[in-house]
């Protein structure tokens, strides 16, 4: 019986090392900007995963995307040959990155500020958050996408 309890013991503080081991850590996370002349984009792709997505109308011709990177936790932001730019999100986490919370809000929020009229296709894809689309005009079309979260 002591065997018995010995062993559980063992495993016990085994275990309790390990997922210690694993809590998250504090990322540190920097604030970035990427910005793109209006009549160079036709069509605005978002695929991000965990992001909140907030449009707002611009009044400039300029396309103006704010967010927040880590170490770990990134975007490919790229402008194609067709006029369309895209970021996706990008992630060097092990798996014991997953395990704990998440980062504050503020890190998880992506801000475009898109100008009125000038794109001809947005496409927005996001997962666990919340995808804000305020009243505006595009040139062509939208397609919004949320995976457990609300538009």
């Amino acid at each position: 019986m002591k065997k018995t309890w010995t062993i559980a013991a063992a495993a016990l503080l085994l275990g309790a090392t390990l997922l210690s081991g694993c809590s998250a850590q504090e990322e540190s996370f920097t604030f970035k900007e990427y910005t793109a002349d209006a009549a160079q984009v036709q069509t605005l792709r978002l695929d991000v995963q965990d992001r909140r997505i907030e449009i707002v109308p611009s009044e400039k011709e300029q396309l103006l995307i704010t967010y927040y990177e880590s170490d770990t936790e990134g975007y490919d932001i790229a402008l194609s040959e067709d006029n369309t730019l895209s970021m996706i999100t990008q992630n060097n986490k092990s798996w014991t990155d997953f395990i704990g919370g998440k980062p504050s809000e503020e890190y998880r929020t992506i801000r475009l500020e898109l100008p009125q009229g000038l794109l001809d296709s947005l496409d927005l894809t996001t997962t666990n958050e919340d995808l804000s689309v305020p009243a505006m005009s595009l040139a062509g079309s939208v397609s919004l996408r949320v995976n457990n979260g609300d538009i």
